[in-house]
């Protein structure tokens, strides 16, 4: 507010040749000037502790719901490979064992095998894992329990990354910062985001960062070191996940869209230094894929899917019905809130347009890539890992309806609220229930030639268990795990299904909710254990309370 009382003031511009007397209107524009960027200073320090506010937030939590261990063999394999590249500077799977078909032990043309993830998480692994090792050796411990458990931590420390990646993309944007944050939560926590963070080693995280760090450098930056930037950040996603490729073109054609001020001449040239930014993590795979297979184009998937009709070979009728709805994977049973979307598209279309374009585009295609891939379940997957990594990019658009809620009847906001709410309910369930429980259980109803437990949905089998979970109790009278057990159609055939997950190997990574705070507390150490995640999750609730207060500036 200005002052009311005007007084000159020292002026930060030069003075004019013929300014030779005091002038008042001359001392009220610079001291509205000098409290402009006062509170724009303020805003920015305000921004940046609540975006810090928020990282920790979620960093916390995911602290607090991280499972600890590689998760599934996908994360086992890809834990191989950072031992490899640490300890023999390879990027060995070993060991393992080749299957037929298999993308997890493939073997190269050196005589190795290898696998065919993405080799950059396992890289950015290494730290973790050799300071779980070297740990290990002075305390005593199995360094690859402990290895395994500092890069689960790991992944959950870049796993909060993407929600802050989104948060200074909305900011940067202009978006308001509550609408903003709220959007952002929504995202990571009512999605497989936040799963994939915490459950294991995945290269989901890793790969979603790349794709919104890149979003976020093409639309809030209009020189060529931001265009380079965001190839570099693209080029990141797709060392982690090769799959991320078939997005290029449709990042190309939004650098050429954004910023809109810029001639289009100055946009070509943004899209050729964003080609130039992720070339040398191209160049970097293709190099890879030929010192393990001999050949450029030979991913480690190349025996499974020897060609593109393999590949695509589901009817796209039959994929579309998957990725939406089954119950192991649908879209629209994990993430009910994609309902909203295209609702929000609409209200944003105005001010937001090339935003929309793009979430539009991302999600199209991978919808229609996965619907006819031929894996298009992911394995044994908790929900549409596949999709998920585009849902950040519907942000845009929900924080601007999430503004306008309150200008909304009561039955539109009730409906957001409610799907938000199933949502956040899904995903507390799956942060408690062990997904291999539930495909352990599947296997051992089709080995024995009964129906798919549960009717075949994961979301219904995470809270209907739940009651048996918490008790997290191995069944009496199975076979002893650290001996040869029978065959898996032997036990089966001859125990009930509470013995036949009793029967393999750390059974209370089946019979207990999968977060190692609740392991170590059954381990003897339960007040230790309840008296830190007391700690983390009030550190928690605090920061995101902290990260979702509006925006103040004093004046």
């Amino acid at each position: 507010m200005l002052s009311a009382k005007i007084r000159p003031v020292k002026s930060a511009f030069p003075a004019r040749p013929d300014e030779a007397v005091y002038s008042p209107v001359r001392a009220v524009t610079v001291t509205a000037l000098a409290e402009e960027r006062s509170l724009d200073r303020q805003a920015q320090r305000a921004t940046r502790w609540r975006l810090a506010a928020l990282y920790a937030g979620l960093a916390t939590l995911g602290i607090l719901t991280a499972s600890g261990r590689a998760g599934t063999s996908d994360g086992a394999v890809m834990i191989n490979v950072t031992r490899s590249i640490a300890h023999r500077a390879t990027f060995e799977a070993s060991p393992c064992t080749p299957e037929p078909l298999s993308n997890h032990c493939v073997p190269g043309n050196d005589g190795r095998y290898y696998a065919g993830f993405g080799l950059l998480p396992s890289a950015l692994a290494v730290p973790p894992l050799v300071a779980g090792e070297w740990l290990a050796a002075r305390s005593g411990r199995d360094p690859a329990i402990l290895s395994a458990f500092l890069v689960s931590l790991t992944t959950a420390m870049v796993g909060a990354l993407v929600p802050l990646l989104l948060a200074v993309w909305l900011a940067r944007l202009g978006l308001p910062w509550r609408p903003a944050t709220g959007a952002v939560l929504v995202v990571f926590l009512g999605s497989v985001l936040w799963y994939e963070s915490v459950k294991g080693f995945y290269s989901e995280p890793y790969f979603t960062a790349g794709l919104v760090a890149c979003a976020c450098l093409l639309s809030t930056t209009s020189g060529g070191i931001g265009a380079a930037g965001a190839g570099a950040a693209f080029g990141a996603a797709i060392a982690s996940r090769l799959v991320g490729i078939v997005f290029g073109p449709v990042f190309a054609l939004y650098a050429l869209t954004v910023p809109g001020s810029l001639p289009f001449g100055a946009r070509l040239r943004r899209v050729v230094l964003f080609g130039l930014g992720a070339a040398p993590f191209v160049l970097a795979v293709a190099a890879s894929n030929y010192v393990r297979f001999g050949d450029v184009t030979k991913t480690g998937y190349h025996l499974a899917y020897p060609t593109p009709n393999v590949l695509f070979s589901t009817p796209l009728g039959e994929g579309l019905q998957h990725v939406f709805f089954d119950g192991e994977v649908g879209l629209l049973w994990f993430s009910p809130w994609v309902l909203l979307v295209p609702w929000a598209w609409a209200v944003a279309w105005r001010r937001y347009r090339a935003e929309c374009v793009l979430s539009m585009a991302l999600l199209g295609e991978a919808v229609i890539f996965f619907a006819k891939y031929r894996a298009w379940h992911g394995g044994w997957a908790y929900g549409p890992r596949m999709i998920a990594p585009c849902l950040p990019f519907v942000a845009p658009a929900l924080a601007v309806l999430f503004e306008r809620m309150r200008h909304r009847g009561l039955v539109a906001r009730g409906a957001v609220v409610s799907l938000v709410a199933l949502a956040f309910v899904v995903q507390i369930g799956g942060a408690f229930y062990p997904m291999l429980r539930y495909y352990q259980l599947v296997t051992y109803q089709k080995l024995r030639g009964e129906p798919a437990p549960f009717g075949g949905s994961l979301v219904a089998a995470e809270w209907i268990e739940m009651p048996t979970i918490l008790r997290g109790t191995p069944a009496a009278g199975a076979p002893d795990p650290q001996a040869q057990p029978p065959p898996l159609e032997t036990r089966a055939r001859t125990l009930t299904a509470d013995q036949f997950l009793a029967s393999f190997d750390n059974p209370a990574n089946l019979v207990s909710p999968d977060l190692w705070l609740w392991k170590a507390a059954t381990m003897g150490s339960a007040a230790k254990a309840a008296a830190l995640a007391g700690v983390l999750l009030a550190s928690s609730l605090a920061l995101l309370w902290l990260a979702l207060r509006p925006l103040t500036t004093r004046r």
